[in-house]
This record gives structure tokens, C-alpha cells and sequence, in this order.
């Protein structure tokens, strides 16, 4: 009898295992996929790998590989040469890389969207005795700031560019006409920066909790800003943005609901990536948003039914294909 429960338990192991082995010989194999993010220490590389990892469950072997890369920015142009297959951006600048105009000096006709994924918020914090409480009112008033600001050829220095031009501020510098200075830093430093008081004004582009938010209003109480009701109808109508509360008590200090602007970060990959390899990238950030949560809380405000809204440009084929399949678009 002992003799029989052994064999018994080694058939039931081998059927086990050749259940699994016919299960991965099923998956399809293909050629290795480079998805370009952001920095190797902001939200996006974490974003871009937990995609990876649920993409690659559909696939043999792991293809899908996150690697950081220049951003919402220069990513369009990355993908467009062939230097990634995805990456991420915004709607905005994934427009202007087609159109070849501003920050970009020709056309990048080749891209294709796959989805949107969370927001992008924008953060304008100042110290509580600056007597303003919207964007708006700051420049209005001509409110003498020394404002603390991305470097020129990042995501967020544009973002902010495209905020002070809709107040006819084209030139950002222009703003030391009345007295104000700009401090021009990364991320990290401009943390420092509003922590040792070189700024009191300081602008930042971020998933909703952002951690150099927290930090620096940790570091030195500020209030966040609203946009103003004309500035958030203008971004709205005619830049590309959406309205984004920040609600109360998501950051040190901030006792009220924040009215700000955002951008939906944008999946995209260029036109001569297969259909099979973007329709399961699709399906699987699609099925996935519990996980992704753990990923990054913003996801929290993740809804997969609006994945193909907020994009900017033309999807590609194989994104079609899936949403057709689950009912988002008609076909």
C-alpha cells in the first residue's frame, strides 16, 4: 500500500508538471520589448515595471523590459527612431512630436497611442504670508517670487511653460520683469532648495500622493495653489489639461481640496510594432489595476474603462483590437 501511495504521488507531480510545461510552451515568444520611462528614481520606471512584469506573463520568457529614459519629452523622439518600442509621455507633447513643432524640430509621423493611464499633477506650493491663493492671482498681482522650476528640456519645465503662456507670459522669463526670479533645479534639489528658503515659490509634475511633496511640506509649511477659474478654463479648452482635485489632507498642512490641472500619462509605441505584442500590453495593464495599485497608489484613480480617452493622437491597430473586443469602442 505504501509502494502504490508513492507512485500515486509521483504521477500526480509529473501530470503537474506537464500540466505547466504545455501551459508556458503555449504562450507565444517574441522578440524583446525596451519601454522607456522617466528617471531611474521617479514614479514612471515604477509604473513602466509593473507593466512589464504583467505583460510578460502573457509571453514567453520575460521580453518586456522597463528602463528609465528621458521622459515625457524625449521619449517621442526615442521611440519614433527605434531606439524603444513603448514609452510614456503626455497627449500634448505626443501632438507637437507629430506636428514637428515646438519642443521638436521635425515630424515623428510614426506614433501610435495604446492608452492613458493616471495623471499627472501639477503642483505650485508658496509659503502661507504670500498673498496669493491661485496661480492666477500670483501673476495678476505681480507677486515678487523667486520660483523654483524644472530645467529646460524636462516634461515639467514645458508643462510650466505652457501654464505661464496661457497668463501671455510666452517667455517665462519674463516673469523678472517685475521683480521675481527663477530657480532652475531637479526635482531633489528643488526640495532642498524650498527646505534651505532659496525659493518661496516652487512648481512640480507629479502622481497624486507625490512623495517631494510630502517631503517638502514636511520640510516647510506652504499651501498649495488652486489655478484660478480663468487659467484652469483656458488649460482645459485649449492646452490639453483636465481639472484634478487634490483632496484635503493629502499632504502636510493642506486643510482644503486643491483645484489644479493635469495630464493623463499617455502609453504610446510606434506604428510598426506588431499587433499581438500591443494588443497584449493593452489587455494586460487592462486586467491589471489591483496590482498596479500596489505599484503606485495613484492608480488608486485608475479607471481601465476610460483607457482610451485623454490620448491625443491615433491608436494603434492592436489597442483597437482590444478595446473593441471588450466593448470600450465600436467596430
Amino acid at each position: 500500500m505504501k509502494l502504490r501511495k508513492i507512485i500515486f504521488n509521483m504521477l500526480i507531480i509529473i501530470i503537474a508538471l506537464s500540466i505547466v510545461m504545455v501551459a508556458g510552451a503555449q504562450k507565444p515568444k517574441i522578440d524583446n520589448v525596451l519601454f522607456s520611462t522617466g528617471s531611474a528614481t521617479g514614479s514612471w520606471i515604477k509604473i513602466g515595471a509593473g507593466i512589464a512584469e504583467k505583460a510578460n506573463e502573457l509571453f514567453q520568457g520575460f521580453p518586456f523590459t522597463a528602463t528609465p529614459g528621458p521622459g515625457s519629452v524625449g521619449n517621442p523622439p526615442n521611440v519614433s527612431e527605434g531606439d524603444a518600442h513603448i514609452a510614456m509621455s503626455y497627449g500634448p507633447f505626443l501632438i507637437l512630436a507629430i506636428e514637428g513643432k515646438s519642443p521638436y524640430d521635425k515630424k515623428f509621423e510614426n506614433l501610435k497611442a495604446v492608452c492613458s493611464l493616471t495623471p499627472t499633477v501639477v503642483h505650485i506650493f508658496t509659503t502661507p504670508e504670500t498673498k496669493a491663493n491661485t496661480v492666477e492671482e500670483l501673476v495678476e498681482n505681480k507677486v515678487k517670487i523667486t520660483m523654483g522650476v524644472p530645467p529646460t528640456g524636462q516634461g515639467s519645465n514645458y508643462i510650466t511653460q505652457i501654464i505661464f503662456s496661457a497668463m501671455g507670459y510666452d517667455n517665462l522669463e519674463k516673469i523678472k520683469e517685475w521683480g521675481s526670479k527663477i530657480y532652475y533645479a531637479s526635482g531633489a534639489d528643488l526640495v532642498s532648495a524650498w527646505r534651505d528658503r532659496h525659493t518661496n515659490v516652487t512648481i512640480l509634475t507629479l502622481n497624486v500622493p507625490a512623495s517631494d511633496i510630502e517631503e517638502s511640506l514636511m520640510g516647510r509649511k506652504g499651501k498649495i495653489l488652486d489655478m484660478g477659474e480663468k487659467l484652469m478654463d483656458e488649460l482645459v479648452n485649449n492646452r490639453g489639461f483636465s481639472e484634478y482635485i487634490i483632496p484635503a489632507g493629502t499632504y502636510p498642512g493642506q486643510e482644503k481640496d486643491v483645484k489644479t490641472a493635469s495630464l493623463k500619462i499617455v502609453v504610446f509605441t510606434k506604428d510598426d510594432v506588431s499587433e499581438e505584442v500591443v494588443y497584449s500590453l493593452t489587455k494586460a495593464i487592462y486586467e491589471n489595476k489591483d496590482y498596479m495599485v500596489n505599484v503606485h497608489s495613484s492608480f488608486k484613480a485608475f479607471n481601465p474603462r476610460e483607457m482610451f480617452s485623454g490620448i491625443g493622437i491615433e491608436l494603434h491597430p492592436g489597442a483597437i483590437k482590444f478595446y473593441k473586443e471588450v466593448g470600450l469602442i465600436e467596430g
